[in-house]
């Protein structure tokens, strides 16, 4: 949602809704913002949206991570709350999925950065089993390292989050 050049997220949604889109990715928002998602009146201002307008919500992104690292093991205090709250937020309203990012500060660039994010997705998967949410990681690794990725976290609940654009746009 928060490429569609509008100003506010209202606008953003109904503009897209005229264009014949139906199917939206929402974002938590960030820690310096408060989260918006997480506040019980704005969801319900998303709801009535969809509700109004017949949309799907089909993903939660959790943008914050490109400016928090998921490849820092040391951020993992911070890091895991906003995971809780974005698994709370997916369950009310409705969401299947939730896209880890691995750009900015989040970019896997070393053994450590990729121990790390493992670490991260794995304690993701684990939280949100109970309630079915499925983790999406979107990244730009190439082929083999995906495949080491899926391998790593194991999980019947994990998923590649894949946008074509990534791999060009982000490595070149």
């Amino acid at each position: 949602l928060w490429s569609v050049p509008q100003d506010n997220d209202e606008s953003r949604i109904r503009f897209a809704h005229k264009l014949g889109i139906r199917g939206f990715e929402i974002d938590l928002g960030t820690v310096s913002d408060g989260c918006p998602l997480a506040n019980p009146e704005v969801q319900a201002e998303f709801k009535n949206w969809r509700k109004e307008l017949g949309l799907t919500y089909t993903t939660l992104g959790l943008n914050e991570l490109c400016s928090t690292a998921m490849t820092d093991l040391g951020n993992h205090k911070i890091i895991f709350p906003i995971i809780e709250k974005a698994i709370e937020v997916a369950v009310e309203m409705e969401i299947p999925l939730l896209q880890f990012p691995s750009f900015g500060v989040s970019e896997i660039n070393d053994a450590a950065g990729f121990g790390a994010t493992v670490a991260t997705l794995r304690y993701a998967c684990r939280a949100a089993a109970k309630d079915g949410i499925l983790i999406g990681s979107e990244n730009a690794l190439d082929l083999p390292n995906q495949r080491i990725l899926l391998d790593s976290i194991d999980d019947p609940n994990f998923r590649i989050y894949f946008d074509t654009a990534n791999p060009k746009c982000m490595k070149g």
